[in-house]
């Protein structure tokens, strides 16, 4: 039997699907309560290794169990980068339209270029927006 006949190695399509969806009402209510939480941790060190199994599963959790130690382990020893109170950086690549395009660069290398060949709409899009370089380009 082929891996296109046996279930996938990840996800089937629907999984995939599900947890799309599981994923961003995480992002949604982890932004939507962001001032309710502390601007920096109060993990010691160590803390996250500790809360975590000494070794990786034999097989794989669900992603809701994910999804309960992203609210249990790992959000609590994290930064809160999008916080209202937080100035150490400008996070201007993490709002929701930015999160929502990295998704679609992450998952189909969407736009990607390495060369006119292998995005050719993304060269189109990007060269065209600008003259000089669009009057140069054959490919246009």
């Amino acid at each position: 039997m082929t891996q296109s006949e046996d279930k996938p190695i990840h996800m089937s399509p629907e999984e995939f699907r599900a947890a799309g969806y599981a994923a961003i009402d995480w992002l949604v209510d982890y932004l939507k309560e962001i001032e309710e939480r502390p601007i920096t941790s109060d993990v010691k060190p160590g803390g996250i290794r500790s809360a975590l199994p000494e070794h990786a599963p034999e097989t794989g959790e669900s992603f809701q169990e994910l999804l309960a130690d992203m609210d249990s382990i790992i959000a609590p020893g994290i930064t809160q980068w999008q916080h209202p109170g937080f100035y150490g950086y400008f996070p201007a690549n993490s709002s929701p339209p930015a999160n929502i395009i990295s998704m679609f660069v992450s998952t189909s290398h969407l736009f990607l270029q390495y060369e006119d060949a292998s995005t050719v709409n993304c060269s189109s899009k990007i060269l065209n927006s600008n003259s000089r370089l669009s009057e140069k380009n054959p490919c246009l």
